[in-house]
C-alpha cells in the first residue's frame, strides 16, 4: 500500500472548480431580486425627492443630480442598478424604467400625478 500525503493534482482542480461553480451560482441574480432592487431605488429616489422639497421650501429639484446629495454614495449609488434600470428627470418628474430579462418594461413616476 502506498503512503500518500496530500491530494492529487486532478483532486485540486477538481476542488476548484467546484468551488467557482457554487460562488457563481450563488452570485446570480433572479429576476425576481432584479425586479425588488428597481423597486427600492424608485423608492430611494422618491425619498430624496421629498428630502430636497422639505430642504428647499418645497421647491422641486431641478436635476437628478439634486436628489444625489440626499442619497447614500450619491446618485451613481443606484445608476444603472439593476441592469436594464433607467433613471431619468423631466420637468420635475422621476421617471424610473425597468426592462427585466424577459422583456417586461415596468415604470415607475413619481410625482405620479404628472
Amino acid at each position: 500500500m502506498k503512503n500518500r500525503k496530500g491530494f492529487s493534482l486532478f483532486e485540486l482542480i477538481f476542488m476548484i472548480t467546484m468551488i467557482f461553480t457554487v460562488v457563481a451560482a450563488s452570485r446570480t441574480a433572479t429576476p425576481e431580486a432584479m425586479l425588488k432592487t428597481f423597486e427600492a431605488n424608485h423608492k430611494t429616489l422618491v425619498s430624496a425627492y421629498a428630502m430636497h422639497q422639505a430642504a428647499n421650501n418645497g421647491e422641486k429639484p431641478k436635476t437628478l443630480g439634486d436628489l444625489g446629495y440626499w442619497i447614500d454614495g450619491g446618485i451613481d449609488a443606484i445608476q444603472n442598478s439593476p441592469e436594464g434600470a433607467v433613471y431619468t428627470f423631466s420637468d420635475g418628474v422621476i421617471i424610473s424604467t425597468y426592462t427585466d430579462p424577459s422583456g417586461t418594461v415596468y415604470e415607475r413616476r413619481y410625482p405620479s400625478g404628472n
